[in-house]
């Protein structure tokens, strides 16, 4: 889900505005049945509950009830797609709603993969890379502001492609553990994948982080 358009504050004679995305200051009125509440839209609720969902996907896990981890990862990976298509349906795209977003998505592989790994049922190794890798893109989201550089929020093809592949990984996983599915091949062939696209976007990052950080250009930082 990208990030463009920025929220203006509600005006007190007539309905609230929302910034179209790439026009600015252009803005226009959203109806009352475009699913927001307390001023906030229901794509952020979803990437919200989705958050929420790690501790108690981390617990299904150190029970072992991976069946319902599986069910639960299911879940949460079609609400990743369900948010992002609302809020481009419903024009409630925000700066806020992306980086959210991005945060439940992480938060919730990274909790997937620590755990695996701490049982035994993923190479650490992986987990290691995969955890070096946010680390890279967490820190540049620090650092880049601190600096003076504009950071944007949108998905990058390397993103895209290592996101993929660690969910995939995540699905696999836990569907020979809940399932009983022997696909200890598929396993091995989507951690090398993982792995590749983890070390290509996180050179990616590098790179345009340290055109931020140093004025020699622009770029966004994707997940």
């Amino acid at each position: 889900m990208t990030a463009s358009a920025t929220p203006t504050a509600p005006r007190k004679d007539g309905p609230r505005l929302v910034a179209e995305a790439g026009q600015g200051a252009a803005a226009r009125p959203v109806s009352p049945g475009r699913l927001v509440w307390l001023g906030v839209g229901l794509p952020n609720l979803i990437s919200f509950a989705r958050l929420l969902a790690a501790p108690f996907g981390i617990w299904l896990l150190v029970i072992e009830a991976y069946g319902a981890a599986f069910a639960l990862f299911l879940i949460a990976g079609l609400s990743d797609a369900l948010d992002g298509y609302l809020a481009k349906k419903l024009d409630l795209r925000s700066e806020f709603g992306a980086y959210l977003d991005a945060v439940a998505d992480k938060v919730l592989l990274a909790s997937v993969f620590v755990t695996l790994g701490w049982q035994g049922h993923l190479p650490l190794w992986i987990v290691i890379l995969v955890a070096f890798r946010d680390f890279i893109i967490v820190g540049g989201c620090v650092l880049i502001p601190l600096v003076g550089g504009k950071l944007t929020i949108r998905p990058t093809w390397s993103g895209k492609a290592t996101t993929a592949t660690q969910v995939a990984l995540a699905v696999a996983a836990l569907a020979h553990l809940g399932l009983g599915i022997d696909d200890r091949i598929v396993i091995d062939i989507l951690v090398g994948a993982a792995a590749l696209a983890s070390v290509v976007s996180g050179a990616h990052y590098l790179i345009v982080g340290s055109r931020l950080v140093y004025g020699a250009g622009q770029g966004g930082a994707g997940r």
